[in-house]
């Protein structure tokens, strides 16, 4: 309750996947662990799909919790998977694998269940848990786990798991994405699955939208129509326009290493762009560019016909010269 609330804790806090550093993995959260012999849970699965049971070496004072991004539930990743792996959840999991000081423990291998209820057609072949070995975030340099079987229903198993250990992340793929998509096989209930709803703000494959409108994945559209919230730059080619001169800009550029008032890569990838902004900044760009070209092909013109002239001057010279 802690981790879905956001409440600190200022004992026993075991689970601290859950804070914003370690990436808000505070959806789902489950446990198991042991606080004495008569104190004991080795079976959990809370209301998410992941189920994890059978700890090989649970002692006193140790516990294994995980919880979820509130990323989409579908396999419609295909970009950060390593080789072998078609798909895999856009939603990934963590896991706090700790004692109650928030020391890191070893519970040894685990059981862990994934109940696919509603996407099939799972062959359990090609079932891959993906374990982010190194921490790095990313999952494209790890070796997939196979020798998932089902063990009832519409449950899959990878038993004996010893990869999943504290702080690390982990997550589901698949060999094969046309025999087991890990997605849902009516259209309808994938596409309310994938919209959420926030007060005023509407998430299409994130739970966490913080706009109007948030949308985690790529869209496909024939045309987008931008209303400008900034003006055209048409201004810079009045008379007025303070326009900078290359050697100003070539200063800029060392000391900055980008260009007058375009974010730098740092601050783009922290707080993204604004389409509508950074267009008419390019705009404003590309229409300075063509002034200083213009000025260029001025200078160039002056120094052709000076050259043309003194061409003249050293040909008249050399007849002189010959003539004498």
């Amino acid at each position: 309750l802690a981790a879905k609330y956001g409440i600190i804790l200022a004992n026993n806090d075991v689970y601290d996947e859950d804070k914003a550093g370690n990436g808000n993995f505070d959806h789902d959260v489950a446990g198991i662990g042991r606080v004495d012999a008569s104190n004991i849970h080795t079976d959990s699965r809370g209301t998410g799909i992941v189920q994890i049971l059978n700890p090989a070496g649970l002692d006193d004072d140790e516990f294994l919790m995980w919880g979820h991004d509130g990323g989409v539930e579908f396999g419609t990743e295909n970009t950060d998977v390593p080789i072998g792996v078609d798909a895999r959840f856009d939603r990934v999991w963590r896991v706090s694998e700790a004692n109650a000081s928030g020391t890191a423990v070893d519970v040894g291998s685990i059981d862990i269940r994934w109940d696919l209820t509603g996407k099939t057609p799972v062959v359990a072949a090609d079932l891959r848990l993906l374990v982010d070995s190194d921490n790095d975030g990313t999952f494209t340099d790890e070796t997939p786990i196979s020798g998932a079987t089902i063990v009832g229903g519409n449950v899959f198993e990878f038993a004996g798991v010893s990869a999943i250990t504290n702080n690390l992340r982990f997550t589901l793929g698949t060999s094969d994405a046309s025999a087991t998509p890990l997605t849902t096989t009516s259209p309808t209930t994938q596409l309310v699955e994938l919209i959420y709803y926030n007060e005023n703000h509407v998430g299409i494959g994130t739970s966490t939208p913080d706009e109007m409108l948030t949308v985690n994945g790529t869209i496909h559209t024939k045309e987008v129509r931008v209303d400008l919230n900034v003006p055209g730059p048409d201004y810079v080619f009045e008379e007025t326009y303070d326009l900078l001169s290359l050697s100003k800009i070539e200063a800029y550029i060392k000391a900055n290493k980008h260009l007058p008032e375009i974010p730098s890569s740092v601050e783009m990838n922290e707080k993204g762009i604004l389409i509508s902004e950074m267009n008419m900044l390019l705009l404003k760009k590309i229409e300075e560019l063509t002034l200083h070209l213009i000025e260029q092909n001025k200078l160039i013109k002056e120094q052709q016909v000076k050259i043309e002239q003194t061409q003249k001057e050293v040909e008249l010279l050399q007849k002189e010269f010959k003539n004498k």
